[in-house]
């Protein structure tokens, strides 16, 4: 605040105490950012560490293959959207079953 003189007066001690408290919840919201960047890092790296499901063989469309051909495929695709999973098992045709 100016007074007439021109010069400016000290912050209040209210005006302190509410500043400490500002950059006190600044820091605090700091440090629980970067434990949760911390942690999502380590799920990350966790991730990428899991165990992934073997690539279904090729089906040709030989009699008597298709429902074990069609729980691998299932298994392989789950989690895929269901479109993205028919061109994936598409690409696993060969043969008679891919012209199909």
């Amino acid at each position: 605040m100016a007074d007439p003189s021109g010069s400016v007066a000290p912050p209040s001690v209210a005006d302190w105490t509410q500043l400490m408290a500002f950059v006190q919840q600044v820091g605090d919201d700091l440090e629980k950012t970067k434990d949760e960047l911390t942690r999502t890092k380590t799920l990350l790296a966790t991730n990428d560490r899991a165990a992934k499901p073997n690539k279904p063989s090729l089906f040709s469309g030989k009699s008597g293959t298709i429902e074990a051909w069609c729980s691998h495929m299932d298994a392989y695709v789950s989690g895929s959207e269901p479109d993205e999973a028919c061109r994936i098992a598409c690409t696993y045709l060969d043969g008679e079953a891919f012209t199909w």
